[in-house]
């Protein structure tokens, strides 16, 4: 089964830490996080990192301030620190939302902790029911565990928000619901609309390259999605282990195998 990150599906709702937070200067943990947003919105993630870092050592307990700098570290490549900022959330405030949320984005990205980002995407599930975000990385760990609730999470995604079923992100865990039932097809068609939808993004574009990898058997396509994905992620840290597998899936093609 393709074991699907849809990171982008969920990771802008990190910066939902940020808001509502009062003019101050850059002495307080407030006026941090606001230095650490203006350089978040223009990318420069090192800087937000700098500044949501000395948010935390003003006050380490600040759940705000963890979840900005977990998502700095993890913009930055920084996965395991990451982590560790997320998990000191979720630690000090186990029925936080954004923290729950936050840290089981981030496990889900190694398919080897799909487990754990189940645990903490079914407690903020429970802390915010019917979050669309949430439920979409609910199927992503479904379908990473090979579990058939996958096709649960995407029903009740659509029974909440009939639009969501047009959706990139929908139609991509659509298609490898379809893979499950050998609708290979359907799955291809799904996969198509959502790489039209999403307008060739990163994820999307992976997703097509392994499609045609594994079940389309379609090597010069998949050759082409996972060159247009290396692309795309030249130069992105948190794409640093989706690279590392896309580069060795063109060596295994070019080898014949």
């Amino acid at each position: 089964m393709m074991k699907k990150r849809m990171k982008r599906a969920g990771a802008a709702t990190g910066l939902i830490v940020v808001l509502g937070l009062s003019g101050c200067g850059p002495n307080t943990v407030d006026g941090c996080l606001n230095k650490a947003a203006e350089y978040a919105v223009n990318q420069k993630w090192p800087a937000a990192l700098k500044f949501a870092g000395r948010a935390v050592a003003l006050d380490p307990r600040n759940i705000p301030a963890l979840l900005f700098q977990a998502i700095a570290y993890e913009r930055c490549g920084e996965r395991d620190m990451a982590l560790n900022s997320a998990g000191q959330a979720v630690a000090l405030d186990p029925d936080n939302f954004a923290a729950q949320y936050t840290l089981g984005r981030l496990y889900l990205a190694d398919p080897a902790r799909a487990t754990d980002a189940m645990t903490a995407l079914l407690r903020a599930n429970r802390l915010r029911p019917g979050d669309p975000d949430t439920l979409i990385l609910l199927a992503n760990a479904a379908a990473s565990l090979r579990s058939p609730q996958l096709a649960g999470y995407l029903e009740e995604l659509k029974r909440l928000n009939p639009a969501v079923a047009d959706t990139p992100a929908y139609l991509t865990q659509l298609g490898i619901s379809q893979i499950g039932r050998g609708e290979y097809e359907a799955a291809k068609r799904s996969f198509m609309a959502a790489c039209r939808k999403s307008k060739n993004t990163p994820d999307t574009v992976f997703n097509m390259g392994t499609f045609m990898d594994r079940y389309a058997g379609s090597k010069s396509n998949a050759r082409a999605f996972y060159n247009l994905f290396l692309k795309q992620t030249s130069g992105r840290p948190e794409y640093a282990a989706q690279r590392q597998e896309a580069e060795a899936r063109l060596a295994r093609l070019a080898a014949g195998r």
